[in-house]
């Protein structure tokens, strides 16, 4: 089985966001993870790039930590990492049947912190499921007859979200999965 250590795919916000630094580049981790205060003195013309460090806070029960995903109105999600296609490809080459094993997006939005007073993270769920639907394609593609998605926002109490996510989503996944 191969599971992705990191998300599978990134919320841009304006904090993290930076024209000169890839999306998941060693960079971009490091100033999500720790933060930055620093300014850029060179014939670009920067200003002072100044953030601070992405909150961290345990995974459900175990010792696990992770960086917890910001959202906000105008959040905008992508694949920015390739770490689970590279991992099912060496798989495959190794002839090991893997099964890929991503976190559902009702637990990614659940777990995410608001950053705008009011809003409503799970009115992301339309594009985020866009993002799954890449992925799951790009599986697909790759020989994936199975992948697991695991939501255990789920195992907790039903006033974590909303009734209809996991209805439209369930929906959605059916939808857009090859055999189902």
């Amino acid at each position: 089985m191969t599971k992705s250590s990191i998300p599978p795919a990134s919320s841009e916000t304006s904090r993290h966001a930076s024209a000169s630094t890839p999306p998941q580049s060693l960079d971009t981790q490091f100033l999500i993870a720790c933060g930055t205060a620093k300014t850029c003195e060179d014939a670009c013309g920067c200003q002072t790039v100044s953030t601070f460090a992405s909150e961290m806070t345990k995974w459900f029960d175990p010792n696990y930590h992770y960086l917890v995903p910001e959202f906000r109105r105008s959040t905008r999600f992508k694949i920015s990492a390739s770490k689970i296609f590279d991992e099912f490809a060496e798989a495959q080459a190794l002839g090991i049947n893997a099964k890929p094993l991503l976190i559902g997006p009702v637990t990614y939005l659940s777990l995410g912190k608001i950053q705008e007073p009011g809003f409503e993270p799970f009115a992301l769920l339309g594009e985020l499921l866009g993002v799954y639907e890449e992925i799951l394609t790009r599986l697909a593609s790759q020989g994936a007859s199975w992948i697991q998605i695991d939501e255990p926002i789920l195992a907790r109490s039903s006033s974590a979200y909303p009734p209809p996510v996991s209805t439209s989503t369930s929906s959605a996944a059916k939808r857009k999965s090859p055999g189902c």
